[in-house]
């Protein structure tokens, strides 16, 4: 994904909203800072954009994994909280001698001899508690399958679509008589998996704690620069980590040898030519029987493109307080289902005359203020927006400010986000319109309005 300059995401936004323009704007509608407020909304919506298209590029290689998956020599399924079986590949229902929907959101011990449920829920809390590795053999129930017996080998992983850990279960039948074919199975196995990790496009690595890199895969030395030659002669945690984030690395990795769980966290690498680059680590111990540490292994992400997107984001958002705070015009964000305002510059306390403060409480307060012969239609208009029956919001009103006096508002809505195709936040301007208005009225119409 191409990320796109500054100068180039203006000229964008420039063009997106001379796209949108109204044919004829008055001089006062003009003003630069309403112009700029504008090109600032643009510039989030652009990022919001490049930010889909990332998300595109992550699902296509999640389809990568998920194919592996499916086409593995094992048979794989994942466990819920509950032992629950959530995913499950071809393989496991040609071992279960069970369709998919016979299996999915089914207690895997159900597919057990009942001697054996112990066993397995024990196996299952085993690797719960340590967070390492574990294994078990157990029979297949006889009407599923004449007592086969299997050895199921698994570890907790964190799924991101839950948004919790689960356990992933490597199923293999191990009651064969042929032991020869046995031994060159697992030998296809073994196999595989170095294949997997040699040529997948995610980086990966074994190290020992005295700085060692035992061994990693193409993508890791890509990542770095670095041939596996050139890697095994330095050290991770001396010649590869700045010297700032050597304490953050140690702190975590004391939190891992203490827990003896998977952790994960940030930092960056050195790489050859001198360069940085942001990573984040998913890190594993192993230890030996007696629970001395032996080595690491680690799945790292280049977040680099996360990274340079956070930080254009966090400039562009500083960069629209700085000008949001600094004009007359009213600028605001809400949230929809539920309401809750999420941002409303200085301006509307001036005018409205309600602190923001009051207004974060009460998102609807400021409509307390509107002009009774206006408030139903303003009402009616901005409810209508939100719920896509009209195409924009674009209001003239009257209020009275907090000494009782009438002003009058022109509020337009800017910008609509969506999620699965219902508005979920909305934003606008408002701008205090009254002089206009004061300087279009008779001299008649003037006195009354300010009686008023």
């Amino acid at each position: 994904m191409n990320i796109c300059s500054d100068a180039d995401l203006r000229k964008r936004a420039e063009q997106r909203l001379q796209s949108q323009k109204k044919s004829a704007y008055t001089k006062d509608e003009k003003d630069d800072a309403y112009h700029d407020l504008l090109i600032r909304l643009y510039e989030h919506e652009i990022r919001g954009e490049d930010l889909l298209q990332s998300i595109k590029e992550i699902e296509a290689e999640l389809r990568h994994y998920v194919d592996l998956y499916y086409h593995a020599p094992f048979a794989y399924l994942t466990l819920d909280e509950k032992g629950i079986i959530i995913e499950s590949d071809d393989q496991v229902s040609t071992i279960l001698h069970q369709k998919q929907d016979q299996i999915l959101d089914h207690l895997f011990q159900n597919f057990l001899v009942e001697d054996d449920h112990s066993r397995f829920g024990a196996f299952l809390m085993h690797i719960l508690d340590s967070r390492e590795i574990g294994s078990c053999e157990v029979h297949l129930d006889d009407k599923s399958i004449t007592g086969k017996l299997i050895r199921c080998t698994g570890n907790m992983v964190y799924h991101p679509q839950r948004r919790s850990h689960v356990w992933l279960i490597a199923i293999i039948p191990i009651s064969q008589p042929d032991n020869t074919n046995i031994r060159i199975h697992s030998r296809e196995n073994i196999s595989f998996f170095a294949d997997l990790v040699e040529h997948t496009s995610h980086p990966f690595a074994v190290a020992f704690p005295n700085g060692q890199i035992r061994m990693c895969n193409t993508s890791f030395e890509a990542l770095l620069g670095y041939t596996s030659e050139e890697l095994s002669t330095l050290d991770w945690a001396r010649d590869l980590t700045p010297s700032e984030w050597k304490e953050h690395e140690l702190s975590m990795l004391k939190k891992l040898h203490r827990t003896g769980r998977p952790i994960q966290y940030e930092k960056e690498y050195i790489r050859k030519d001198g360069t940085r680059i942001p990573v984040e680590l998913f890190v594993h111990l192993v230890t030996d029987d007696r629970g001395n540490p032996q080595y690491y292994y680690s799945f790292i992400s280049d977040i680099s493109k996360r990274k340079m997107s956070e930080l254009r984001l966090k400039e562009s958002e500083e960069r629209f307080k700085q000008l949001a705070e600094h004009v007359d015009e009213v600028f605001w964000f809400t949230s929809l289902n539920p309401e809750r305002v999420l941002y409303v510059n200085p301006s509307f306390e001036q005018i409205w005359g309600i602190s923001s403060d009051e207004l974060y409480a009460d998102p609807r307060i400021w409509t307390d203020r509107i002009h009774p012969d206006d408030k139903n239609r303003v009402l009616n208009s901005f409810s209508a927006w939100i719920t896509e029956k009209i195409p924009r919001y674009d209001v003239e009103y009257r209020i009275f400010n907090k000494e009782g006096k009438l002003k009058w508002i022109h509020d337009k809505g800017a910008a609509q986000v969506k999620e699965k195709g219902i508005v979920i936040q909305v934003s606008g301007i408002a701008k205090d319109i009254t002089y206009r208005k004061l300087k279009n009225m008779t001299n008649q119409q003037k006195k009354t309005f300010l009686e008023t």
